[in-house]
């Protein structure tokens, strides 16, 4: 009888205790989850000048110089995006910029290495060629799982296309 009676009593305080459990258990689990959903999250970023409209002229003639490091010709992919938009362009040397160029067109390239090679950020200068200062730049940054699928010469055009497409 004295069994019973102590297994009433306990058995409220069982189940309570295992409700606690339950939810505690099931906060953790959404907490798990919503910070491996921001964990795995593509972190890219996007920042651009567009092209002032001086430099949108039908005189304007651009250079894209080849920092000297770049074996991949990312000078000639920004060149071609130029081109493109209608403007007279050349690429070639840094050292080598023809004086007929209003515009010289620099760029840096970072690229990162997980599980494949790949460009981690451009950034991309319009200067103009007397004055040096900054007429246009875009910068385009993306990890691993944001530049999944994209090639480097994909990621480039985006990055030129921001710069001549965008309106001032």
């Amino acid at each position: 009888m004295l069994d019973s009676n102590l297994n009433a009593v306990l058995h409220p305080v069982k189940a309570q205790r295992t409700k606690t459990l339950n939810r505690s258990s099931r906060k953790r689990t959404i907490l798990i989850v919503a910070l491996a959903s921001l964990i795995s999250m593509a972190c890219a970023s996007v920042s651009v000048d567009p092209l002032t409209a001086a430099a949108r002229g039908p005189s304007a003639v651009f250079f894209v110089a080849n920092h000297g490091s770049d074996s991949r010709g990312l000078e000639r992919i920004i060149a071609e995006e130029i081109r493109v938009r209608g403007f007279q362009v050349t690429s070639g040397a840094s050292a080598k910029h023809p004086v007929s160029a209003n515009f010289i067109v620099t760029y840096v390239d970072r690229w990162a290495w997980d599980m494949r090679t790949y460009l981690l950020e451009i950034k991309i200068e319009v200067r103009d060629a007397k004055t040096d200062l900054i007429v246009g730049s875009s910068r385009l940054y993306q990890d691993s799982l944001a530049a999944m699928g994209k090639s480097y010469d994909e990621i480039v055009r985006e990055a030129t296309k921001l710069i001549f497409d965008t309106s001032p």
